[in-house]
């Protein structure tokens, strides 16, 4: 099974700089709701795009949730994540693999 960035959990944070990047692949990246992608035009605002790097990593919260389905079938099992709070920024997997054994 080939797995994704959403898959695994993982968060990205990429930064393009230069002639020579590949935008397409940090595009392609970018695509994942945990990914963020940035292109500086120079080097003098890298200081600020590591600086919010840093802050979205401290401001993070982890929740966690225990199903009542025990069914080990390995199927896509879909979580909504909802909020009484308007406009909070949520960045979710959305459900989880169910464990195939």
């Amino acid at each position: 099974m080939n797995r994704t960035l959403d898959d695994v959990g993982a968060t990205v944070f990429a930064i393009g700089l230069g002639p020579k990047v590949d935008r397409a692949l940090l595009d392609k990246l970018a695509r994942s709701p945990a990914a963020r992608l940035t292109f500086p035009d120079d080097v003098s605002t890298l200081s600020a795009d590591y600086a919010r790097i840093i802050e979205n990593l401290r401001r993070r919260y982890v929740i966690s949730y225990t199903s009542s389905n025990s069914t080990r079938d390995g199927k896509w099992r879909k979580v909504e994540i909802r909020t009484r709070y308007p406009g909070t920024w949520w960045a979710t997997r959305g459900g989880y693999y169910a464990p195939a054994k």
